[in-house]
């Protein structure tokens, strides 16, 4: 691992994200206060983001590990930036070998979730405000979607709702 330093930065800043949004999202009803709480956090993410791609490059496997990689990730797609979320996933997609690739799953269906486009892998999912339960946002050939999954190492929709979502 070429940059320790950046690495310990980047899980550090996920940490903090991590711990905001169970601490939020953990309430039965989210605020004024903690929603301006989420989107500051988000944009000084994107920001410490943005600073390490232009320091490092993208913060791969090979640069930062594999845990920090993920992490920095995480705090992409958490971003309210959409230009920055397009521009660091075609860096995904180009370092495809050095990342893990459902992660180039997960922000694209993002970012097309954000322009209300059809997600092609069906990892985002949507609260249905008719029967309380969450259910994938959605999705472009969803015959196909877990073919598509498994091409990134991903399991089916299926198993992904019953894991995350109790279904």
């Amino acid at each position: 691992m070429k940059y320790s330093k950046v690495a310990k930065q980047i899980n550090d800043f996920a940490k903090n994200d991590q711990l905001l949004r169970n601490k939020i999202f953990s309430k039965s009803s989210i605020s004024g206060k903690d929603k301006n709480a989420l989107a500051d956090f988000d944009k000084k993410s994107s920001d410490f983001i943005k600073n390490i791609v232009i320091e490092i490059g993208l913060p791969t496997i090979t640069k930062v590990g594999k845990n920090a990689s993920y992490n920095a990730w995480l705090l992409v797609q958490h971003s309210r930036d959409l230009e920055f979320q397009k521009s660091y996933l075609e860096l995904l997609k180009q370092n495809e070998k050095d990342i893990n690739p459902a992660n180039i799953a997960y922000l694209e269906d993002r970012v097309l979730m954000y322009e209300n486009k059809p997600q092609i892998f069906g990892t985002q999912f949507v609260l249905n405000q008719k029967t309380g339960k969450m259910e994938p946002y959605t999705i472009s050939d969803p015959e196909n979607v877990n073919e598509r999954r498994s091409k990134y190492g991903m399991e089916t929709v299926e198993e992904h709702l019953k894991k995350f979502y109790s279904v």
